[in-house]
Order: structure tokens, then sequence, then C-alpha cells
């Protein structure tokens, strides 16, 4: 946020861009199951939008790598509803990005 506030100052329009809850959870040490810890990640990722929006932020850029990689459809399920509920009434426009 500290950043995204920086750039606003200069001047320069910004698109922050963080890792999205999926992939954060499929990556995470210790976390378990991906679509068991993306209950508790929606709230993190709701406040840090918010704080975003705060700082300038018109949209929120959630790459999910690991959407990718042939999740079971359980994960695809659990993901499509943590990126709804993000995306729902969120103070920024959500851009969520997978690769290849």
């Amino acid at each position: 946020v500290e950043q995204l506030e920086q750039a606003r100052a200069l001047g320069i329009a910004t698109r922050p861009v963080i890792v999205g809850p999926y992939s954060f959870a499929r990556l995470a040490k210790g976390a378990g199951p991906p679509a068991g810890a993306l209950g508790r990640l929606v709230p993190a990722y709701r406040e840090r939008l918010a704080a975003m929006a705060s700082a300038g932020a018109a949209e929120v850029q959630l790459d999910e790598p690991c959407l990718v990689l042939d999740p079971p459809p359980s994960d695809l399920a659990a993901a499509a509803e943590a990126l709804g509920r993000l995306a729902d009434g969120a103070a920024v426009a959500v851009c969520v990005t997978t690769y290849f």
C-alpha cells in the first residue's frame, strides 16, 4: 500500500498485482488442502483489496498460476467461489490472471 500511495503522489497510475488466494493456499506449507484454506483467506484478501482501494487503486490483479496445474474439480469450485466472493462488492475491480 505504501508503494501505491507513493506512485499516486507522483501521478503514476498503477495496478497492484498480488498472488491470488488459490495459488497462495496451494503453495503454502502447512495450510492443508487449498479448498479448506480458502475460506480463511478470503477475509484477509478483502482487507487487502479495501486497503489498496483506499490508497487509490482502481483495479487489483490477482495472479493465479496454480489454476492451470490441472487441479481437482473440488479445488476449482472452491477457487471460483472464493474469487467470486472477493470480486462481489469489492471496492476495486478485480482482474484474475493465469498463465499459458
